[in-house]
């Protein structure tokens, strides 16, 4: 009898243990760790006045796990988009030709990843705005409840950061473009 408690305790510590260590799990379960790696990754961000694109993914794969549309042909339409990103594009469209090919939705991310036609300054297309970071080529607002990142980036830059450029049939990213990543964060 004495043995099945031991074994009994022992599956115990192990799930614990595993539930504590691993990142996707203990994130999803301890709301203070995933505000801890909010503030983390955006005292990162400021720190470093750029938003590091493999940081990024990661960030968001952990504080708050959802779901991905990605079209290798470019053609994800504002429709297709999260409520919460349509106001975003239709600021941008006005400064570039923008090609969507990837959105991200989550309880708690809505995001969505474009190509450029040309590098725009985003301090021209977000006036009178809280900012906690506000460069040419990265925002970071807080309205209230939520953030607002926007961040244009090197196609070279992108690569590190995802596997999608790395499938056969995927278009390669043209080197004359720009990377343009766009998310609400709800705090």
């Amino acid at each position: 009898m004495a043995h099945i408690r031991y074994i009994f305790l022992l599956i115990i510590i192990i799930t614990g243990s595993y539930i504590f260590m691993s990142p996707a799990i203990s994130y999803r379960l301890i709301p203070q760790k995933r505000n801890a790696l909010l503030t983390s990754f955006l005292s990162d961000t400021q720190k470093n006045n750029l938003l590091d694109s493999q940081r990024y993914w990661e960030f968001r794969e952990f504080y708050s796990p959802g779901t991905f549309v990605f079209k290798k042909d470019y053609s994800i339409s504002p429709d297709q988009m999260p409520k919460s990103l349509k106001t975003h594009f239709s600021v941008l469209k006005t400064q570039t030709r923008l090609r969507p090919y990837l959105t991200f939705h989550s309880a708690k991310i809505d995001s969505f990843d474009a190509l450029l036609s040309k590098k725009i300054d985003l301090t021209k297309a977000y006036l009178d705005k809280k900012y906690l970071i506000k460069n040419k080529s990265l925002i970071l607002l807080d309205a209230g409840n939520y953030y607002s990142l926007l961040s244009i980036t090197s196609s070279e830059n992108i690569k590190k950061a995802n596997g999608f450029f790395e499938d056969k049939g995927t278009p390669r990213i043209p080197q004359d473009e720009y990377y343009l990543t766009v998310a609400v964060i709800q705090k």
